[in-house]
């Protein structure tokens, strides 16, 4: 699957998923539930990947080089 994005909507994902990560960390120490802290544990994992990829996309748009295609199977499977 390939996802495009204009720059503005891309900046936007990145700030939206600044904030859910941030959310996601508080959410993940304040809770009491270990099930439910490995599920938020995985989200924030998955999420963080997708942020960095969206990251090095965004930087190579400012530096006007290729960017790296965004592969939602590497999202799920970072680095394999």
């Amino acid at each position: 699957m390939h996802l495009q994005l204009s720059e503005d909507q891309a900046r936007e994902l990145d700030a939206l998923l600044e904030t859910t990560l941030g959310d996601l960390s508080y959410e993940i120490a304040a809770s009491d539930n270990p099930r439910f802290r490995t599920a938020l544990s995985e989200r924030r994992r998955l999420l963080l990947g997708l942020d960095n990829h969206l990251k090095a996309v965004i930087s190579a748009d400012d530096e006007e080089t290729e960017a790296p295609v965004l592969l939602m199977e590497e999202l799920a499977h970072p680095g394999g």
